[in-house]
């Protein structure tokens, strides 16, 4: 016979299932047992199954079935409500506790009876203390002012003075060429392009540099001044002993004819020379 509930299958004439201990379906009168539900109804919630406390048994191959032992119809309700009031039992204590939990919280934050008035002798030790101080009060003298009234403090106003910025000079680079003797005419340097000067004087003593070269451009207005190994091949660039020649000069002129009339604005003795790198250094123009 099988459970409609379980499907478990027992032995033949059980009244309750061995497993699950629901009632078994009659025996129709021919033998024959009639066929389980559709649908089987679903176990109570109150009551597990017996299939979660007993899980079903895998059975090998050859094995004979054994069927549990049967259970009678009185010791299943038993257990049954005997689980049902341990449950009850247990709902119950846990109430009970959180009830005295709940007390407790509730009482700690009561505050504490005030306590009870001060005894005779601190009442008339205060009373003795306070006609002490009244006393006293009335012999001070009043004062004119209440030192519990304070004056608020004076707003200090003060102006700020934006620092004055400071000024730097501008920066300014003087690059001084090769050669300059710092006068107030700067060192000429001409371009060896086949132009013309006209020579006017020439300086060849070390020591005598500054003041020679600055006498003959006092006396001679507009006139330049330069370092002839500095510029041109065609003009000597250093004497015999290895002396540098420093020279004064109009010019330079892009004709010879300019060059030789600036000839009468210097010396007697001022010659014309041609500015380029192949006229031998002793050639002079002719005028």
């Amino acid at each position: 016979m099988r459970c409609n509930v379980c499907q478990t299958i027992n032995v033949d004439g059980a009244v309750f299932c061995g497993r699950c201990g629901s009632p078994m379906p009659p025996v129709a009168a021919g033998g024959s047992v009639p066929p389980p539900p559709p649908f089987p109804p679903a176990p109570s919630p109150m009551a597990p199954s017996a299939e979660s406390y007993f899980p079903p048994t895998t059975m090998l191959p050859g094995t004979p079935s054994v069927a549990p032992p049967a259970m009678s119809p009185g010791a299943s309700r038993a257990g049954i409500g005997g689980r049902n009031l341990l449950l009850i039992g247990c709902a119950l204590v846990a109430v009970v506790a959180l009830v005295v939990v709940a007390v407790g919280v509730l009482g700690g934050d009561e505050s504490p009876a005030p306590s009870a008035a001060p005894s005779a002798t601190k009442g008339s030790s205060q009373d003795s203390s306070a006609s002490a101080d009244t006393d006293s009060n009335e012999s001070a003298p009043a004062s004119s002012t209440d030192s519990s009234i304070m004056e608020p403090p004076a707003t200090l106003i003060t102006t700020t003075t934006p620092p004055t910025p400071i000024t730097f000079p501008p920066f300014t680079t003087t690059l001084v060429a090769e050669g300059d003797l710092g006068l107030s005419v700067p060192i000429s340097r001409p371009e060896c392009d086949g132009q013309y000067v006209t020579l006017i004087g020439a300086s060849v003593d070390p020591a005598n540099y500054v003041s020679q070269i600055d006498t003959l451009l006092r006396r001679y207005p507009g006139s330049q001044y330069m370092k002839t190994e500095l510029v041109c091949g065609s003009l000597r660039g250093q004497t015999d002993s290895g002396a540098q020649i420093y020279v004064a000069f109009f010019g330079p002129f892009r004709t010879t004819a300019d060059a030789c009339v600036a000839r009468a604005y210097g010396p007697s003795d001022a010659y014309v020379k041609t500015l380029d790198n192949f006229t031998p250094n002793n050639a002079i123009v002719s005028c």
